[in-house]
């Protein structure tokens, strides 16, 4: 797989080629070489196309196992089954997505070193479109600086730490330690844990609220879940599958959904959307403007996220 360069060049087509492999010889180098500068400048917008249908992938990062599994096994079927609804297409092109377990092996909720590893691997693969994940405010801390320097959209059902998205809570400059690129990349569907400590407490995080709570419109969703699935859908459900939907919209909005800068530029165009979390916008920050239902939770020793009662 051929490693994607922060200047948002355009997704890569399939293409097979019968060149020798470099061997340390000049002779055999220079042809490979060649190759490939035509091949890049092919990608670029070239006169020839290189054979294949495009495709695209979306990478979804959550916790699959450990204490968290249940939460991340909700939130990435339910990314999944809003794959399905839009038939695994998105302006004009077939979009697959890959799955992967953010779980740590010490018992964690997640682990920031997986979260990592996860965001390279999407960097490394040249159909990457976008990125899905994470849950939790730290992995974000990590996998976020690398997709945003490869310009990858990265969308969060949850990680709702002011931090990712402005410097300060009283200015919407560009956080550099984790969009260092200086182009916002990153935006989350969940409220701010701002939102919850204003509302419900200052020692509370933002988390999913009760799919009880959410609107009509989700009803349906959570239904064909339970169908499709043979559970009933906790409450990461309903936000996985509108980080998928919001970023199958933004491909379809592109100007040019082969293009990585393209899809950003259409997911911070400020459409509105009516959604199974409601109607709402994505600001110039990456914010969500919903402002309900909110939902705090505490951590417990465990690990695990507790919804917060009075």
């Amino acid at each position: 797989m051929m490693t994607s360069s922060a200047r948002n060049l355009p997704i890569s087509r399939p293409q097979t080629s019968n060149a020798p492999p470099y061997r340390g010889a000049i002779g055999t180098f220079a042809p490979v070489l060649v190759l490939a500068i035509g091949l890049a400048l092919s990608g670029c917008g070239g006169d020839s196309e290189p054979e294949g249908d495009p495709m695209l992938t979306i990478y979804v990062s959550a916790p699959l196992s450990g204490p968290a599994g249940a939460e991340g096994q909700d939130a990435a079927d339910g990314a999944r089954l809003a794959l399905e609804d839009a038939e695994g297409e998105a302006g004009g092109i077939a979009v697959s997505a890959e799955y992967l377990d953010v779980a740590g092996r010490n018992e964690s909720r997640s682990d920031p070193v997986l979260a990592g590893q996860n965001a390279r691997t999407a960097t490394e693969d040249s159909t990457a479109i976008a990125y899905i994940g994470e849950l939790d405010s730290a992995t974000s801390r990590t996998s976020v600086p690398i997709t945003n320097s490869a310009g990858i959209l990265q969308v969060a059902p949850g990680s709702g730490a002011t931090d990712l998205v402005v410097t300060e809570t009283f200015d919407d400059t560009i956080p550099e330690e984790v969009q260092s690129s200086g182009k916002r990349t990153f935006a989350r569907v969940l409220p701010s844990d701002e939102n919850v400590a204003d509302a419900l407490g200052g020692d509370l995080i933002s988390g999913p609220a009760d799919p009880s709570e959410l609107p009509i419109a989700a009803r349906d969703v959570l239904a064909r879940f339970e169908d499709e699935f043979g559970r009933e859908p906790g409450p990461w459900a309903a936000y996985g599958y509108e980080a998928m939907s919001s970023v199958l919209a933004a491909i379809d909005r592109a100007m040019d959904p082969l293009e990585r800068a393209s899809v950003v530029a259409a997911y911070f165009d400020g459409t509105e959307r009516d959604s199974v979390l409601g109607v709402y916008e994505i600001t110039d920050e990456g914010e969500t403007t919903l402002d309900k239902p909110l939902a705090g939770y505490v951590v417990t020793r465990s690990g695990r996220l507790a919804i917060f009662t009075e």
